[in-house]
């Protein structure tokens, strides 16, 4: 059942930044509020094609070399990652060629192969996106979730694609 993933939390866009020598061509940064207080940023980076790829960590943790790996008590999970999803729904409101990358990265105890993040998100990935409209791929072994926009050109598409699997290979 997806009842846990019906709420989200209330987020609000920041600011878009322009960073150089970057392969993304911008950066989105979106923030919101969790359980007991915890600020919580979403970095979504845009790439050519309209693939947006997004992430998130703990404002506590921004400092911290892992800040994306770190995962919160996990029974917030599911309305972070619904939340994460609600920006990408405004995202694709706006632009309905969108494609989304999510980045699942792992907690430390866990195995690359296979993290928690990145089951649930699959679950809910396609529970929310048709088929008809994406078609969505998963790389397991890089925890990244990919939904690609029917409408695109994939040859072009999957280009882009290599590029984000490698930047996100080694992190």
């Amino acid at each position: 059942s997806h009842v846990m993933f019906d709420q989200h939390y209330h987020f609000r866009y920041i600011m878009t930044e322009h960073p150089v020598g970057e392969p993304f061509q911008q950066l989105h940064i979106y923030t919101f509020h969790g359980p007991n207080h915890q600020h919580y940023t979403v970095h979504v980076e845009e790439y050519p094609m309209d693939v947006f790829a997004i992430k998130f960590h703990l404002q506590a943790h921004s400092n911290s070399p892992n800040k994306y790996k770190l995962l919160t008590g996990n029974s917030q999970a599911p309305r972070i990652i619904r939340t994460c999803i609600e920006i990408f729904l405004a995202l694709f409101k706006k632009n309905n060629e969108s494609s989304l990358c999510f980045i699942g990265t792992n907690s430390f105890a866990e195995d690359k192969s296979e993290t928690k993040r990145f089951r649930i998100y699959k679950r809910v990935m396609q529970n929310f996106f048709s088929p008809q409209l994406f078609e969505h791929r998963y790389f397991a072994n890089k925890s990244l979730y990919l939904m690609l926009n029917k409408r695109k050109n994939m040859e072009e598409l999957n280009k882009v694609i290599a590029g984000i699997i490698k930047k996100y290979e080694f992190e």
